[in-house]
């Protein structure tokens, strides 16, 4: 039996890169896909390759941008579908610079598309699940440089809110019978070759990270939410919701913290080799 048959699923960035990866892999699991992008021409090319193969396949063109975008997805999604079983948040932006040179079009650009985007189509969806009684899975798609890279700041927070809310959409949504979870990719696309830093590493196969989506999509995941899965050639690696971790070291009531004290702590475990 295929993993996704009889499901429907919005991917949002389905034109191109991951996204296509994505839809394609989704639509060969028997699943109906719902494709977004705000290139309508290379969208269309998709659901060609998906009717080709005998998949099932519906497009939506809109632009993530637009505050209104999120809820025209979920009408078109469910004018064809009494049900949509699974939404995967991909789409997003990105701008190579300095922190100090990025402009105020480049960061609103980053954050409506890689944040309130993911937001509004993650509540949309969630409400409508909550109001029809049925459980359903949201993958949203995060990246690496939440923990910091040079010469994309906001897209950096960007993927770091999107994990923060993976965590958090886990515990609000799970009374509901909601899934959330994330995947941080490493694949070669068209974002990775405008990317000065990655022109010599290997090329990374966006195809290999396509099946910890439908897994993540699938009933076999039906007992995993609030994980991020980074898949790469090979290896998979799966991380927690960050904890906060016993302190190292203690202060009686009557002792106070000073800058000397706390830098003589840090330097006695090294951390400032970590700069």
């Amino acid at each position: 039996m295929l993993e996704l048959e009889g499901k429907t699923v919005i991917v949002t960035g389905a034109a191109r890169g991951l996204g296509r990866s994505y839809a394609l892999a989704i639509a060969r699991e028997g699943a109906t896909v719902v494709l977004t992008d705000r290139d309508a021409v290379e969208l269309e090319e998709v659901k060609s390759v998906i009717d080709a193969s005998g998949g099932r396949a519906r497009t939506v063109c809109v632009d993530l941008s637009n505050p209104d975008s999120a809820s025209k997805i979920l009408d078109f999604a469910y004018e064809g579908s009494e049900v949509v079983d699974g939404l995967v948040n991909n789409a997003g932006v990105i701008y190579f610079c300095n922190a100090l040179d990025e402009t105020e079009e480049e960061i609103l650009d980053t954050l409506s598309v890689n944040v309130a985007a993911v937001i509004r189509l993650g509540q949309g969806i969630a409400r409508r699940w909550k109001s029809q009684g049925v459980g359903g899975s949201i993958v949203n798609i995060t990246s690496g440089a939440q923990m910091g890279m040079e010469n994309r700041a906001t897209y950096c927070a960007s993927k770091g809110a999107v994990s923060s809310l993976t965590y958090a959409w886990a515990m609000d949504l799970a009374p509901y019978g909601i899934r959330v979870n994330a995947v941080s990719p490493i694949a070669t696309t068209r974002m990775w070759d405008t990317d000065p830093d990655l022109s010599d590493v290997p090329f990374h196969d966006p195809d290999q990270v396509a099946p910890g989506v439908v897994f993540l999509l699938s009933d076999r995941s039906s007992w995993l939410s609030g994980r991020v899965i980074r898949l790469t050639n090979g290896s998979l690696t799966v991380v927690k919701p960050p904890r906060f971790v016993e302190p190292a070291s203690y202060r009686s009531f009557e002792e106070t913290w000073s800058s000397a004290t706390i830098e003589a702590f840090l330097k006695e475990k090294d951390l400032e080799g970590d700069r």
